[in-house]
């Protein structure tokens, strides 16, 4: 009934566009000659009746289809961001935790080289900056105790005897001022042992100074 009543309002709508009388031609007043004979364009309805589950069928492969379309799309839209993942974001977290340790102090950080790309460059670059601050870093370790046994060495000769190396007057100015700074404030007696060579003169003008050098060296090695 409803099909019907589409059709009949179709018709007549289409009936009037084209200024015919629905009476007249359904009393037969024109034939179909006649009808047609001053119109330059026929009209033909033509209505098709479908059964429901066949409609419905349809609908779903369509359904069916764009599902399978978005789903495609979801998973090339992940495969895209797996791929980015892996190339590019995983490869710049570890260029910035290995930043971040050679901020620290951690220079014995290597990354892998096998990237290809801008990102494989940088991380190259990456490796060979660490390498010349490992290098300069021993280079600076090693001058700095380079320059501490030069400095021992210097306050030692400051404070010693080039021959005997025993401590020279300096160093005990020093050690009388610290020994009576102890006793005023503890009361702490302290002993004092004066040495002296008897006949010193006699063997460097008998043997010469080199031979009294060497008595001296033996004398301060037995000390």
């Amino acid at each position: 009934q409803q099909v019907g009543d589409v059709v009949h309002r179709l018709v007549r709508q289409e009936a009037q566009r084209l200024g015919l009388d629905l009476q007249e031609l359904a009393s037969g007043g024109l034939d179909d000659g006649d009808a047609l004979a001053g119109h330059q364009a026929v009209v033909r309805l033509v209505v098709a009746e479908r059964e429901r589950d066949e409609v419905f069928a349809a609908w779903l492969t369509s359904l069916r289809i764009f599902l399978l379309l978005v789903a495609g799309l979801a998973l090339l839209v992940g495969a895209v961001a797996y791929w980015m993942g892996r190339s590019i974001v995983a490869p710049l977290n570890r260029l910035i935790a290995a930043t971040d340790g050679i901020a620290r102090g951690e220079l014995d950080v290597q990354l892998p080289g096998n990237s290809t790309g801008e990102i494989g460059r940088l991380t190259r670059v990456f490796n060979m900056m660490a390498g010349r601050l490992r290098r300069g870093s021993v280079e600076v370790e090693s001058a700095r105790r380079a320059l501490e046994e030069k400095n021992r060495q210097l306050e030692l000769l400051a404070v010693t005897d080039g021959l005997t190396g025993l401590y020279n007057r300096k160093k005990l100015d020093e050690i009388l001022a610290d020994q009576f700074a102890r006793f005023r404030r503890h009361r702490r007696p302290f002993a004092l042992l004066m040495l002296d060579l008897d006949n010193f003169k006699s063997i460097n003008d008998s043997y010469g100074h080199v031979a009294g050098d060497e008595v001296l060296k033996v004398v301060a090695a037995t000390l």
